[in-house]
């Protein structure tokens, strides 16, 4: 015939399946990659977390001027720059960073807290408005 022009389909059914296949393949190893990446990462992600927890032992002293110091065992946390002081695993204290000078915090009142130095690597101390709390890293007086 003159004048038409047989159009051949580039596209056939095998070629088709065989490109669906390979990009089935391809999602399966994509998920497959972000599924495993996920489970590694509930595996492994509690020990990361804990590594910024430690054991201590907490000296308290009240600032009225008859108040003795108690001490109690505790946990410090530390995690970017909040601090968290769980003492005698029933009073927690929540310390959540303000300003940008080092030291500086609010507790769960919004009360100001301040970081004081003094202990040097013995431990750290904490100025509450009607407290501080001693974080000392030896826990062999307990």
């Amino acid at each position: 015939m003159i004048g038409v022009d047989v159009i051949k389909p580039t596209l056939s059914l095998g070629t088709l399946f065989q490109q669906t296949t390979a990009w089935t393949r391809l999602f399966a190893i994509r998920t497959g990659k972000c599924l495993l990446w996920a489970l590694l990462g509930v595996l492994f992600l509690p020990g990361i977390v804990m590594a910024d927890s430690t054991s201590a032992l907490c000296e308290i002293e009240m600032k009225a001027a008859e108040a003795e110091i108690q001490r109690f065992p505790c946990t410090f946390s530390q995690r970017q720059g909040y601090v968290s002081i769980v003492v005698d695993d029933k009073d927690a204290y929540t310390l959540s960073p303000v300003g940008d000078a080092p030291g500086n915090y609010l507790d769960a009142d919004g009360q100001p807290v301040y970081r004081q130095a003094g202990m040097g690597s013995a431990g750290l101390m904490f100025r509450f408005p009607d407290r501080v709390i001693r974080v000392m890293w030896s826990v062999e007086d307990e």
